[in-house]
């Protein structure tokens, strides 16, 4: 580690990028003032963080500091590890032992495998450009050349190289090593293939912790057209100017959700059984579009209770088809 990684990760990332975009929240209506804090975590309060010159305060529990002091109070860890997580490097946090010995509170998440981390950051940088088959595949599902472009800019979306799974492994080999990739749990270590190779498309979630790989040609009896890896981190695209969010499952559906040409935050979770109320509690208003299958709906039953019990008002999406995309493709046909 050395002094000038620290003034990189501070360059690169502000202050103000970590909390939207790692942290999940938009803006309160006086500028550079946010509803959740890297240590106590979010609230109803829109002014309890401000943000000024580069470092936020906290009015509520007294944190303050710079983005590297609130990513390593978000993920309880280091600076050092912080900077690591930052920077996307592959170690980028160190050994339990080095984590400080306190009891995490309710808000943190878990630290994420470090190996996966490193994975995850280098798809990250080096799969912006899609292949035809990628753009044929977003094509059929209704997504347009805007809504990709979007998504590449945003960081949502990235690809593998190839639409041939062995030169997507040989890839995934030589730039990241097959030790490193049984230790992401890429590759099963009985194994010598990755089964993310024949899912090309890629999803990351916000902070980085967790992506979706997902197939781009029809799945055979019994292969799961996506693989999650990470944490239960969820997606979300942000406007700062509104204080409503509509709320669907997955990647797919938030591409539909803004080719439909909805405004406001679109937040993605990922798989009704991980949704968490706290990445909800900075919007007055909710509209959920979660899919109309058992699963889902049992999901929207209980997120309206808990969404009532703390005061957000909660509305229902009324779509055409099992979910998002399906109503996409039901209002327009298929982009050529």
């Amino acid at each position: 580690m050395k002094l000038n990684d620290f003034q990189e990760a501070k360059r690169r990332i502000s202050i103000e990028y970590f909390f939207e975009n790692w942290l999940g929240t938009a803006p309160g209506k006086s500028a550079g003032r946010y509803s959740i804090c890297p240590e106590c975590g979010p609230s109803n309060d829109n002014n309890k963080v401000s943000i000024r010159n580069g470092y936020f305060t906290c009015f509520k529990c007294g944190a303050k500091g710079d983005v590297i002091e609130a990513a390593a109070l978000h993920f309880k860890t280091t600076a050092k590890n912080a900077v690591n997580l930052l920077l996307g490097q592959n170690d980028s946090l160190a050994s339990r032992s080095e984590v400080p010995k306190v009891a995490p509170k309710t808000h943190a998440p878990p630290l994420p495998n470090k190996a996966l981390l490193g994975c995850i950051a280098y798809i990250f940088s080096h799969g912006r450009i899609p292949h035809a088959s990628h753009i044929e595949y977003l094509h059929s599902r209704g997504i347009g050349d805007k809504a990709i472009e979007f998504a590449i800019n945003r960081g949502f979306m990235r690809f593998l190289p190839h639409d041939n799974s062995r030169a997507n492994y040989i890839w995934l080999k030589e730039s990241l090593g097959i030790e490193r990739l049984r230790a992401a749990g890429l590759v099963k270590p009985d194994k010598d293939f990755a089964s993310i190779a024949y899912r090309p498309l890629v999803f990351i979630s916000n902070d980085q912790c967790a992506a979706e790989f997902r197939l781009i040609k029809p799945a055979r009896e019994g292969e799961s057209k996506t693989i999650c890896y990470g944490l239960g981190s969820h997606y979300y695209f942000l406007d700062q100017k509104r204080d409503y969010a509509l709320v669907c499952e997955g990647p797919i559906d938030m591409l539909s959700a803004y080719e439909l040409g909805l405004k406001g935050n679109i937040i993605g979770i990922p798989g009704v059984q991980k949704s968490k109320v706290e990445w909800f509690h900075q919007y007055s208003q909710i509209i959920l579009a979660l899919d109309h299958d058992e699963a889902g709906l049992k999901q929207t039953a209980l997120l309206q209770e808990q969404l009532a019990a703390n005061n957000i008002k909660c509305y229902l999406f009324d779509f055409n088809g099992k979910d998002l995309n399906e109503h996409l493709m039901a209002t327009r046909p298929p982009n050529k």
